[in-house]
């Protein structure tokens, strides 16, 4: 758990260990974000100081980009796979296929609630983690 208020570095401190990650070979990596407003955020942070490929799953569109008829599962990439809560959820069959390395959730305080019968998408995104080594971000570690 990374936890400290916003604007004091989660972002980068989550990418150090993305990076080392990937170092390492572990190229599975699942970057799961609550909405597509810190999308931006991500992607321009990712462009702007680190080398690591990523991908961009949010839409239809951005799936079938990134898919192909011999490799239909577009979260099966050789990149950083960068999603929503929403999407990831969706697409929970897919996506828990893939047997992630780390899995990192933005805003993980929206997750506190897993264990509550009604939260399914919380639920489908602690499934789509599975085994992998889970990294959370959150600025109310309280939760």
């Amino acid at each position: 758990v990374l936890c400290d208020e916003a604007g004091m570095g989660k972002s980068h401190e989550a990418m150090l260990v993305i990076n080392q990650k990937w170092l390492e070979g572990c190229s599975r990596i699942l970057l799961v974000i609550p909405n597509a407003d810190l999308l931006h955020q991500w992607t321009e942070m990712l462009d702007r100081f680190y080398t690591v490929p990523y991908v961009v799953l949010t839409s239809r569109k951005e799936w079938q980009a990134h898919s192909a008829p011999d490799h239909p599962n577009a979260f099966i990439q050789d990149a950083i796979v960068i999603t929503t809560y929403d999407f990831a959820a969706d697409n929970e069959e897919t996506a828990k296929v893939v047997n992630w390395d780390l899995t990192v959730f933005e805003e993980a305080n929206a997750l506190s609630p897993v264990y509550q019968e009604d939260n399914k998408q919380a639920k489908a995104l602690k499934r789509i983690a599975g085994d992998s080594f889970k990294l959370l971000l959150t600025g109310t570690p309280i939760e």
